[in-house]
């Protein structure tokens, strides 16, 4: 094996340990059935999904979402699924408790881990 061959080995290696290291976590939220339709929602429901989509964007202003989106764009059976920059565990679930959709009951959350393997540097 040549010195360029494994040298490159070496740092790519490195690289890709790097990454592996990288814990985030993703909290997962979806509407409860009775909320699945719109037509559905009452005023109260309407501010509750406005303080959501407030307490996300304050989320992702101060660094703490690194990504946000929603799989399945059909109303009844989407899911929001949100990846965070945070510590650890406790953290993760204090903001997914704190999301204003799942303390006053409209939505369901679940937490994952979240190991980042690869992650784009290119710059829009």
């Amino acid at each position: 094996m040549n010195k360029t061959f494994a040298l490159t080995i070496s740092i790519l290696s490195s690289l890709t340990m790097n990454a592996q290291n990288k814990i985030q976590f993703v909290y997962e939220i979806k509407l409860y059935e009775q909320f699945q339709h719109k037509s559905r929602w009452s005023e109260k429901e309407h501010q509750i999904q406005e303080k959501h989509l407030v307490y996300l964007d304050s989320l992702s202003k101060a660094g703490t979402i690194e990504m946000a989106g929603i799989q399945n764009q059909g109303f009844a059976d989407h899911k929001g699924i949100i990846l965070l920059n945070v510590n650890d565990f406790e953290e993760a679930k204090s903001i997914a408790l704190n999301d204003p959709s799942v303390k006053e009951g409209m939505m369901t959350m679940s937490i994952y881990t979240f190991t980042t393997y690869y992650k784009s540097n290119k710059k829009k």
